[in-house]
């Protein structure tokens, strides 16, 4: 069975603010402007070397190179995030709610707060975190993510009904937020209201073809069911795109279903 989604990051990499430009006074001279201009090109030289190394998560080297971003222009809050996310990606937990606070108390905004509660979520700090989340969905109230995350941590903290109960709320603001519409009917599969969690698998997929999580759970749970016919149909879809998809049936049940040669579902 494919698991429940995880809380995910807001913006992977940089807030995509324009970065800050110090102005120059009139009284400057030219060679002044000179190591300006030398000084800025040195920083976007250190921020490609950052982002470089995070995308190709070579983490020891994105550290290095965004700690030396942050000391050549420590008020740059987008740069000071950037080095928290990739210290939470690398799992060092307490430097990365540090970096991420530092950045929030310069710039408070939404995404900040969202990824301290994220932060502070795999802390299992659990209120922390969605008190964190809370404020975060004060200041964006069109990201839904926060508020999912809020589940998750419920999820997490093994509170399954209060997760449920957040679910259900979510999808009355935000009907097609699709961690949302998956984790809602992985939900209603546990009370054994296996037409709903089907519904609403299908309902994320009408929003987004796709979206690989509702697909993967709608298969296997059609195939418990032994809706043959409509396994088939959501094969299909991998079938277009050139993957190899093979179904083994016994005593005229699905046993078997192989993609690209991976056992995907086995009875």
């Amino acid at each position: 069975r494919a698991c429940f989604i995880d809380s995910t990051p807001r913006n992977a990499h940089s807030l995509t603010m324009l970065e800050k430009q110090i102005p120059i006074s009139n009284s400057q001279d030219l060679g002044a402007k000179s190591m300006f201009g030398s000084l800025f090109a040195n920083k976007e030289k250190l921020k490609s070397l950052f982002i470089t190394a995070w995308q190709q998560n070579n983490m020891h080297r994105a550290i290095k190179m965004g700690e030396k971003l942050v000391a050549k222009d420590p008020e740059n809050f987008e740069n000071i995030h950037d080095l928290g996310m990739v210290h939470f990606q690398a799992g060092l937990l307490v430097p990365a709610l540090q970096y991420l606070t530092t950045a929030n108390k310069i710039q408070e905004n939404a995404i900040n707060w969202n990824n301290i509660g994220r932060v502070q979520q795999a802390m299992k700090n659990f209120e922390q975190a969605r008190s964190s989340y809370d404020r975060s969905r004060e200041l964006d109230t069109d990201d839904p993510q926060p508020w999912f995350n809020v589940s998750v941590c419920y999820r997490e903290e093994g509170d399954m009904q209060a997760a449920f109960d957040e679910l259900k709320k979510i999808t009355k603001v935000y009907p097609d937020h699709l961690s949302t519409l998956s984790d809602l009917a992985l939900h209603f599969e546990q009370h054994g209201q296996i037409d709903k969690a089907i519904e609403l698998f299908e309902k994320a997929l009408a929003v987004d073809s796709e979206y690989n999580p509702a697909r993967e759970n709608l298969i296997l749970m059609l195939c418990d069911q032994g809706e043959t016919e409509r396994v088939a149909k959501q094969l299909d879809f991998y079938k277009q795109k050139g993957i190899a998809v093979e179904i083994k049936m016994e005593n005229n049940k699905i046993s078997t279903i192989l993609i690209n040669g991976f056992q995907f579902y086995s009875n």
